[in-house]
């Protein structure tokens, strides 16, 4: 269910299918695929070579978020790395970058949190 609504909600972004990376671990289990989390990460880098990475904050309470950011970092550090804040996780605010939106971009963006049932 979580893949066909990151799916439909990216569709809404316009992000190609082909641009789309899901990969098979149990949300509430990451921290047991650390490793694994890290070599896919690895192999993103090799294939992608992104000069821009964003993940999630280091202060995110999210334990997914949280190691998707600790495995980020290690498999990204040298690169450029921005974190993005999500309200409900972060109990603390750290700007270090803003980025103007549009309503387009809310609008958006409400029609992707939709998208999210489960």
């Amino acid at each position: 269910m979580l893949v066909d609504e990151v799916r439909n909600a990216t569709k809404i972004l316009g992000t190609d299918e082909k641009d789309l990376y899901i990969f098979d671990f149990n949300v509430r289990n990451f921290y047991k695929f650390r490793q694994e989390i890290l070599d896919e990460l690895i192999k993103l880098k090799q294939s992608l070579n992104p000069d821009l990475v964003i993940i999630p904050s280091q202060n995110d309470l999210h334990q997914g978020h949280f190691v998707i950011y600790q495995e980020g970092l290690r498999a990204f550090k040298d690169r450029s790395i921005l974190s993005y804040e999500l309200p409900w996780n972060n109990l603390t605010f750290n700007n270090a970058c803003f980025s103007i939106l549009d309503h387009k971009h809310m609008r958006a963006k409400r029609l992707t949190l939709k998208e999210y049932k489960s």
